[in-house]
């Protein structure tokens, strides 16, 4: 018997039990609703199908994002791990970019050059000799210093002791005034590096012996005079 008319009886019957019944069996208005009620569970089951196969597979990243995971990655450099945020990390992602290449691949092409890099770079800033010992009291306990650069790693103590020593004797002639400065140098492990004699090398100086000696052995260490011959 054809059933063409949707009367609340039947309509719940299509509901529960539209798996089981064939659409031969309708016509008019009941075959459209079980039509729509087949078709929406195709749809559901379609759904929850890809659903779970979305579920499953890798999970792609956006080219964004997996830029910015790499971006903030450690990479190591001849065993030496480097770290997001440091000066090193942004030189080499520089050269990355310069070179339209991901960070690794750069390190994995490059490694003896970025490792030749790390060791030489220097970079160099003046302070006044007091403003450098607070510098140095305030430095990483895992922070090296060298004096001179890059030759000798000396204590902490005995790099402000340095400084003091020769601050000291040049006020001591008397011809500059108080401010003393002095260049001094990170590397790109957070190291300090200056250059500074020690007290053997000008116990005997004084007076302009002692500034000649600073302006031919340090000319990173300079001085203004007071006697308003030369600023140096």
């Amino acid at each position: 018997m054809i059933r063409r008319k949707l009367t609340p009886s039947l309509k719940k019957k299509i509901k529960d039990d539209y798996k089981h019944l064939r659409l031969a069996d309708f016509d008019g208005e009941a075959l459209t609703y079980l039509r729509q009620v087949k078709g929406a569970a195709k749809g559901r089951a379609a759904k929850k199908k890809q659903a779970k196969e979305k579920k499953k597979a890798p999970k792609k990243e956006a080219p964004k994002e997996k830029a910015r995971k790499e971006s903030q990655a450690e990479i190591k450099v001849a065993g030496k791990i480097i770290k997001p945020g440091s000066k090193a990390y942004e030189l080499i992602s520089e050269g990355a970019k310069v070179k339209n290449q991901s960070i690794r691949k750069f390190v994995q092409e490059n490694e003896s050059a970025i490792e030749k890099m790390l060791k030489d770079f220097l970079i160099f800033y003046r302070k006044e000799i007091d403003d450098l010992i607070i510098l140095i009291r305030s430095l990483h306990k895992s922070a090296k210093i060298y004096c001179p650069i890059k030759f000798k790693v000396i204590s902490r103590p005995y790099a402000i002791f340095l400084l003091h020593a020769i601050k000291k004797a040049i006020l001591e002639t008397e011809l500059t005034y108080e401010v003393i400065f002095i260049e001094y140098a990170f590397d790109l492990n957070g190291n300090i590096h200056f250059n500074c004699p020690r007290p053997s090398q000008y116990a005997e100086l004084m007076g302009e012996e002692l500034l000649e000696f600073v302006d031919d052995e340090y000319p990173n260490i300079s001085y203004i005079r007071n006697d308003n011959d030369t600023t140096k």
